[in-house]
C-alpha cells in the first residue's frame, strides 16, 4: 500500500485501500429540491407540471425505498405563498433525511400545490442545513425545476461556493418543459439535462440515480513514445474541478499482467488529472462515464538524465548546477547538482538543453550548453 496527502487513498492493483477508511459502508444522501412555484401549473402533455413530476417522483423514492445505505430528503420551493406576496424565502425541508422514508415523501407530494416564486439561490443556502454533519457521507443534490431564479439571486456562485465547502457534489438539475435556452442559464449550477417532453423527463431521472449509485472506476495507461503501455511509478493527482482541490492521490502501477491500477472515483465531481512527470502532465475536464470502468490513455515516455561531474580534486569550476529548460522557454524545468539522476519526460529529453551554471569566479563567463 502506498501512502497519500489529504487523507485520500491509493489504488494498489486491483484493491483500493484507505488509512482513514469509515467502518462502515458510506451513506449516500440525496435531497430532492423540487420546484413548486406558479409556472409548475402549467399544462405539459395533458397534465400539469406539478403533478406529473409528482407522479414521477413518487415512483422514483418507491423504487429506492430499500436501497442499502441511502438517506432521501425532500425540500420544496414556491408552495407556501402565492406570487402575489412575492417571497423570496418562501423554501421548506419539508421531509428530512431517513432511511426508508418514501411514505413520507409521497404523503408529502400529495398535498402540494404550484403558488409563487422561483428562490433557487435561498433554497440552495438553505439546503445547506438539510445535510446532516457527517464527513464520511456522499450529498447528492438533484434540482427539478421548470423556471429561472425569480429573487435576483445568484445560483451558480452559490453552488459552487457550497460545492468548495463540501456541503454537496455536482448537483444535477434537470429542467422539465424547458427551451434549449433556458439550460444555458442554469447548466453552471451542475449537471443540466433538459427533460423537453415527459419520456425523456422519466429517463433523465432514472440516470441520474443510476449516476448517483452505480460504481465508478478508472484505470489511467501511461505508455511510451510508441504507444506501449510500460510507464508506471508515477505519482498522479486527481483535482477536483470545481474547487481546485486534490481528491486522489496516488502512486501509478501495474499487477503483474501488466494492467493498471483500478481506482474507485466518485463519478459526481469533475476533475483534472496531473501526471507528476517532470514536467507534469494535466489533462483538463476528464471524460468519466458514471457506472462503468473508465480506461484513460495518455503518452508519457520518459527517460533519465545523468549528471557526471569532471573526475577532478578539487573540482575547478566549483558548485556546477544544471538547469534545464524546454527548447524556446524561458522558464526552468528543473536545476539539477552534478552528480545527480532525474527522469524527465520525453518531449523534453528531445527538445531540451542543458546550461550550466558554475559559481566560482573563474566558470561564470564560460557557461556551457548542451542541446539533445
Amino acid at each position: 500500500m502506498r501512502t497519500t496527502a489529504g487523507g485520500h487513498f491509493v489504488a494498489h492493483g486491483t484493491a483500493v485501500c484507505s488509512e482513514f477508511a469509515p467502518t462502515k459502508p458510506r451513506t449516500t444522501r440525496i435531497l430532492f429540491l423540487l420546484d413548486a412555484s406558479g409556472s409548475m401549473g402549467a399544462v405539459w402533455e395533458g397534465r400539469p407540471r406539478m403533478e406529473v413530476a409528482k407522479s414521477l417522483l413518487a415512483k422514483m423514492v418507491d423504487s429506492l425505498n430499500t436501497y442499502p445505505n441511502l438517506e432521501l430528503g425532500l425540500r420544496v420551493y414556491g408552495h407556501q405563498y402565492g406570487r402575489e406576496e412575492n417571497n423570496c424565502q418562501d423554501s421548506r425541508l419539508e421531509v428530512a433525511f431517513a432511511a426508508k422514508n418514501a411514505k413520507a415523501i409521497k404523503a408529502k407530494l400529495q398535498t402540494l400545490q404550484p403558488r409563487g416564486n422561483t428562490p433557487i439561490t435561498y433554497s440552495l443556502l438553505q439546503s445547506a442545513n438539510d445535510f446532516p454533519a457527517d464527513k464520511t457521507a456522499r450529498n447528492v443534490l438533484i434540482l427539478i425545476t421548470d423556471g429561472l431564479e425569480s429573487c435576483q439571486g445568484d445560483p451558480c456562485a452559490t453552488s459552487l461556493a457550497l460545492q468548495r465547502k463540501h456541503i454537496f457534489l455536482k448537483p444535477f438539475v434537470i429542467g422539465i418543459g424547458a427551451e434549449k435556452e433556458f439550460g444555458k442559464q442554469l447548466e453552471c449550477l451542475g449537471q443540466y439535462y433538459n427533460a423537453a417532453d415527459v419520456k425523456t423527463f422519466r429517463s433523465v431521472l432514472d440516470n441520474v440515480i443510476t449516476q448517483t449509485l452505480q460504481k465508478t472506476t478508472v484505470r489511467v495507461n501511461l505508455t511510451d513514445a510508441d504507444g506501449k503501455p510500460v510507464e508506471s511509478n508515477v505519482n498522479m493527482t486527481f483535482v477536483n474541478s470545481a474547487t481546485g482541490q486534490p481528491e486522489y492521490n496516488y502512486v501509478h502501477y501495474r499487477d503483474t499482467k501488466g494492467q493498471p491500477d483500478v481506482l474507485d472515483i466518485d463519478a459526481l465531481q469533475s476533475y483534472d488529472l496531473i501526471i507528476n512527470t517532470v514536467p507534469p502532465v494535466r489533462q483538463a475536464d476528464l471524460k468519466i462515464k458514471p457506472g462503468q470502468d473508465n480506461l484513460l490513455t495518455y503518452k508519457t515516455p520518459q527517460g533519465t538524465l545523468r549528471l557526471q561531474g569532471p573526475n577532478m580534486t578539487p573540482n575547478p569550476y566549483g558548485t556546477v548546477q544544471t538547469v534545464v529548460r524546454a527548447q524556446g522557454e524561458a522558464s526552468t524545468v528543473v536545476a539539477l547538482p552534478f552528480g545527480s539522476r532525474q527522469k524527465l519526460l520525453g518531449a523534453i529529453m528531445r527538445w531540451s538543453y542543458l546550461r550550466c551554471r558554475a559559481s566560482s569566479a573563474a566558470s561564470r563567463s564560460s557557461k556551457g550548453r548542451k542541446r539533445w
